[in-house]
């Protein structure tokens, strides 16, 4: 262990290298006093005694260095001080500063080739430097430099025109001005680089088409010069429309300005009406009886709403738009859409079927490929698409079945049936259709709520974050989602408190936005209120036997803001600025304001409730579904909305808080036995620290659980090194296997006499 701790040291010792007392030694100073004091807070150096750390920073910083510090001299209270030697070196390296000449640095600084958050950086670090006085001061001052310095003129002139312009909001302009520039850069390069493929596509199979086209004419032009009744007159030609001797038409040579093949005039062309044109069926071109019906792709269809988002090939991130069409035997892709997940052309297949409207017309593909669909866990692979060169994609009735998009039922009595199936036994069904507003839109619960700041709360204003290309249109589109349903709001104007945000993609693909309220959050003042134990709700439950859990439609959005606080909740995107009306997911006291409520609305035997999560329980089926019938009027009476395809109604067994609970007792959730279960030896105290979170969960379930995670608790104390060995080994073996045998921990009773 000796040898391991010294080999530690040796690595931490390489890392600091020795000062540089060449160059600019004022700069080379504080470089390195920066690294060094990091250095001692990683390795708990400046918990030591200061002897200590005044011989380690000696060592560290070089022989030269020594010289140096045996010319000081040191009044007895300083000796062995590492705050008097760290200022003895600040004195030795640093001049004293020459303030008129650092103010002229400073009104002099222009942005020259640097980035602009570096110039802005390079300003304020220059005015500290200043003496400008007080920071309202300085902040103007810093201001009128960026404006005057900053080398995009557009830019300067967008920031003279703003009215109450603070050095945060310059700022902001600045950064959003070059990110957006940067994004606008991005598409155009990646429009370009489509548009390029696209086109040289094109470009070879029409090459290919003019050659074909070329030699069937040169083989036509041949017969008729060799036909003795080659002066023969033509009527109505196919190729010009006119009237002339045979091997005469005007046509012969010309490019059609319709379809771009050549030989014939656009008046006579018999592709002229292809464009827009709805598809009907694919037949293949030997056998007109194999028809693969589809319904239609077209821009001007009046059903817009029957469509999903699908990962193909597995390109994360990446979703292409289907029209679900049940009534279609075949899928139908875009040669743009495919060009957009990266498809290898290479592996594009000659198709020898093509797709005809219903009045039997034609209309070319260019051929055929295989794809993976993935829709949440579902993934079906080589599905075959046949690729136009139009807009719009189709998925067949074949692959929706597949990827159960469609179910067939023989009677549907409600939207969400397929949710009361599958959730819930028989004899709900009524109950849940009669109460079927209840699992409609979100609700909103109580008074607006009010966030409380501490006293000396100082407003941050955060960057614009950019959003990833290949989300930003999805994410828009669920900003203008938010807007309709009245959860967010634009803001007009200036905005003391601008928020950072955090994009999540959930299960279903769709989006959510959470803010990242950090500075916000460190000025709010704590909830006193506690949320509900789990040891609470397991005495509650005892003797229950049948259960219902409801889900909260969209959870703290029940929550209404006050105008107040929904300023507080202000987040900057490239799109503009919005606030939140209803509580966002990041506020710190989101979770206890939750449960409060609830907790006032559905408080009753019977009824627990953890934060957007209500268990409804009873001895048997008819108390149970009193209960059940009691939170429903009270859901009524107060707006709460939940989510059918969340909720599990009088049910025997149910997963709540990450157990199971039934009548004859409480179980581990499979999935957490299975993460234990699958979770590798440790090879570091992190490691060790993760997996005895995960036991400590279900500490409940393991008698004399400290006993048994004494060794691998001995293991990643701070004064021990990490040395894995047969007692630790031993140790989580032997946890593992508790786990895995799904022990059952039976409710407490009262009634029954301790032992």
């Amino acid at each position: 262990m000796k040898i391991e701790a010294e080999k530690l040291k040796m690595d931490s010792n390489e890392k600091l290298r020795p000062m540089k007392l060449s160059g600019n030694l004022a700069e080379n100073w504080k470089s390195w006093i920066q690294r060094f004091e990091i250095y001692s807070t990683a390795t708990e150096l400046d918990g030591k005694d200061q002897k200590i750390q005044c011989a380690q920073m000696l060592h560290h910083m070089g022989e030269d260095a020594i010289n140096i510090f045996n010319s000081f001299t040191f009044a007895d209270n300083e000796k062995n001080k590492i705050a008097s030697l760290k200022e003895k070196f600040a004195n030795y390296f640093v001049p004293k500063t020459n303030v008129t000449y650092e103010r002229y640095k400073f009104f002099t600084s222009r942005q020259n080739e640097e980035p602009l958050e570096q110039f802005i950086t390079n300003l304020k670090n220059q005015a500290q430097l200043c003496n400008l006085g007080e920071e309202a001061l300085r902040n103007e001052l810093i201001k009128t430099m960026l404006i005057i310095g900053i080398k995009d003129e557009a830019v300067r002139e967008k920031l003279l025109q703003k009215e109450d312009l603070t050095l945060d909001k310059a700022i902001e302009c600045c950064i959003v001005t070059e990110s957006s520039r940067q994004q606008l850069r991005d598409m155009k390069q990646n429009t370009s680089s489509q548009s390029q493929g696209v086109n040289e596509i094109d470009s070879i199979r029409r090459t290919t088409r003019t050659m074909e086209s070329n030699s069937r004419a040169n083989k036509e032009t041949k017969s008729r010069f060799d036909n003795k009744d080659q002066f023969k007159k033509v009527s109505n030609c196919t190729r010009c429309g006119k009237n002339h001797s045979i091997n005469n038409c005007s046509a012969y040579g010309a490019l059609c300005n319709n379809c771009k093949k050549p030989n014939h005039f656009a008046n006579v062309c018999k592709y002229k009406s292809h464009r827009n044109r709805k598809i009907n069926e694919i037949v293949d071109h030997d056998n007109y009886e194999q028809s693969l019906l589809i319904n239609e792709i077209s821009n001007n269809s009046k059903i817009n709403n029957c469509t999903i988002e699908l990962i193909v090939n597995n390109k994360v991130n990446v979703f292409v738009n289907f029209k679900v069409d049940t009534g279609a035997n075949a899928n139908i892709i875009s040669l743009d859409q495919l060009k957009s997940i990266e498809f290898n052309e290479k592996s594009i297949q000659r198709s020898h079927e093509i797709l005809l409207t219903f009045t039997g017309q034609k209309i070319p593909i260019v051929g055929k490929c295989y794809l993976h669909l993935r829709l949440k866990d579902k993934l079906i692979k080589n599905v075959e698409f046949h690729i136009h060169k139009g807009n719009g994609s189709i998925i067949g009735i074949n692959a929706c079945v597949e990827l159960d998009i469609i179910k067939f039922h023989e009677e549907v009595k409600l939207k969400e049936i397929y949710a009361i199936n599958k959730n819930c036994n028989s004899g709900y069904e009524k109950l849940i259709n009669d109460n079927s507003n209840l699992f409609k839109g979100i609700g909103k619960v109580g008074i607006p709520y009010h966030i409380e700041l501490n006293e000396n709360a100082m407003p941050v204003v955060k960057p614009i974050r950019n959003v990833p290309f290949a989300i930003q249109e999805q994410f828009k589109k669920h900003l203008n989602e938010l807007l309709n349903l009245k959860i967010i709001e634009r803001v007009e104007g200036s905005s003391e408190w601008v928020n950072s945000y955090v994009i999540v993609r959930k299960n279903n693909g769709s989006l959510r936005i959470c803010l990242d309220p950090k500075n916000l959050n460190e000025s709010i003042k704590d909830s006193k209120y506690k949320l509900t134990s789990l040891d609470d709700i397991i005495s509650n439950i005892n003797g229950s036997t049948v259960f219902t859990l409801l889900d909260a439609t969209s959870g703290f959005w029940n929550i209404p803001l006050d105008k107040e606080s929904s300023k507080l909740c202000t987040f900057a995107t490239p799109f503009g600025r919005y606030k939140f009306l209803r509580m966002p997911f990041g506020i710190k006291t989101a979770s206890e304001v939750f449960q409060e409520r609830f907790q006032e609305i559905f408080a009753d035997n019977g009824v627990q409730v953890y934060i957007d999560d209500i268990l409804v329980h009873g001895k048997d089926k008819q108390e149970h579904d009193e209960r059940l019938k009691n939170v429903f009027r009270k859901a009524h009476e107060q707006n709460v909305k939940f989510n059918l395809s969340k909720c599990r109604f009088g049910v025997g067994e149910i997963k709540y808080l990450g157990y199971k609970f039934s009548s004859e007792g409480i179980m581990i959730d499979e999935e957490k036995i299975d993460a234990i279960k699958n979770m590798p030896q440790p090879k570091n105290k992190k490691d060790i620290q993760r997996f005895l979170g995960f036991i400590t969960y279900v500490g409940r379930f393991i008698e004399n659980l400290s006993e048994k995670t004494q060794p691998l608790r001995e293991i990643i104390k701070q004064e021990n090194l990490f040395e894995w060995g047969e007692p630790q080994n031993k140790a989580f073996v032997e946890l593992k296997n508790l786990v895995i045998k799904e022990p059952i921990l039976r409710y407490y009773n009262p009634k029954k006499p301790i032992t």
